[in-house]
């Protein structure tokens, strides 16, 4: 497996990727969890988690500086309706969409031939939640055995676009920017890593993550 010459990085030798998870490797439907918050009374969810960098406690979350609890009593201070933490959980939860089988195979032969990380932006809710779909469709709890390491915002405490988040898997591991290519569906995120001279691709439907690669022949 290679990848794809659409990806069009000249002069590289790729020797190591770095995967976000919503939008490149699992499906995200940020409609689900804004129609499932607004059953339970918050307007307009897609605006509120977008201006995140405003609302603080968001950023808090995922940067693992608040609890499970705190965050959803800082929640409900936007709901007009009372509901149940399982409530909140499911709304929070519901834009987490599938990991098609293609794309689960495509990082097993990955790892054959790149050495793999992830670096997500992720609330312990989500990766909990998310971890449990995983065990039922494909019968393993989460991305470790995929990956050489696995970086949540919510254990590093660094969320992406900073760069310390990128310099972060560069220096732990001994990587080069230059053999390092960063697929994201954020642009914030692939112009920050650009920055430090990480190779990026910028990921946006109706390409996957499956179209930037080809089998060997």
């Amino acid at each position: 497996m290679k990848l794809s010459k659409a990806i069009n990085i000249q002069g590289a030798q790729i020797k190591n990727i770095i995967l976000d998870w919503g939008g490149v490797i699992t499906d995200i439907d940020i409609k689900k969890s804004e129609a499932a918050f607004q059953k339970i009374g918050l307007h307009d969810f897609k605006k509120h988690y977008f201006i995140a960098e405003q609302i603080e406690f968001y950023r808090l979350f995922e940067e693992g500086k608040m609890s499970p609890d705190e965050f959803r009593s800082n929640l409900r201070a936007y709901l007009s309706l009372p509901v149940s933490d399982q409530e909140v959980d499911n709304a929070w939860t519901a834009m987490l969409g599938d990991t098609p089988a293609d794309r689960w195979d495509l990082l097993h032969e990955m790892k054959k031939n790149y050495r793999t990380f992830l670096l997500s932006n992720t609330s312990i809710l989500h990766v909990e939640s998310y971890f449990d779909y995983l065990y039922h469709k494909f019968g393993t709890r989460g991305f470790r055995h995929l990956f050489e390491k696995v970086y949540f915002s919510y254990i590093t405490g660094i969320r992406k676009p900073d760069t310390r988040a990128f310099k972060m898997v560069l220096d732990e591991n001994d990587l080069l920017p230059r053999e390092t290519l960063l697929v994201d569906d954020s642009q914030k995120n692939t112009e920050s890593a650009r920055k430090l001279g990480i190779r990026v691709y910028h990921l946006q439907a109706p390409v996957t993550l499956n179209d930037l690669f080809i089998p060997f022949p």
